[in-house]
């Protein structure tokens, strides 16, 4: 863990696995859970969390958070100044774009990119090479 990094766990556990690394200004709010063997690039964001806002009576200040636990499986790498919202699923060995805002699911062996983030690549285990997403 680099310098300048912020983990807040006030919602929920941060589980970070072995050898992962997660480099400068990279912020995580739990409830997240991180595999073995993952790589943050700078500047990142993950959150378990979000701030109610359904009674418009209401401040959404004043409404509190919802946790939903954010898992980022093993081998992965999230390119620098990603954000993954709460509540999803990042799949073995995946790849996420710089600059990319992760809002759903993402599949084991895929590459996702943009905002929101989508599939553009997958890898093929019976050519085994890495096929392009239309």
């Amino acid at each position: 863990i680099e310098d300048y990094v912020i983990i807040n766990n006030g919602m929920g556990n941060v589980v970070i696995g072995d050898n992962s690394l997660i480099a400068s200004r990279v912020k995580i709010v739990g409830p997240v859970e991180i595999g073995e063997n993952v790589l943050f690039g700078s500047g990142g964001q993950v959150t378990g969390l979000t701030h109610a806002f359904e009674d418009v009576n209401v401040p959404i200040r004043s409404q509190g958070v919802n946790a939903m636990v954010t898992i980022i499986e093993d081998d992965i790498w999230i390119g620098g100044n990603s954000i993954l919202i709460q509540g999803i699923t990042i799949g073995t060995h995946s790849l996420v774009a710089a600059g990319s805002v992760v809002t759903k699911d993402v599949e084991p062996y895929t590459v996702v990119a943009g905002n929101p983030a989508k599939p553009i690549k997958k890898y093929d285990f019976e050519t085994k090479t890495w096929i392009k997403v239309k």
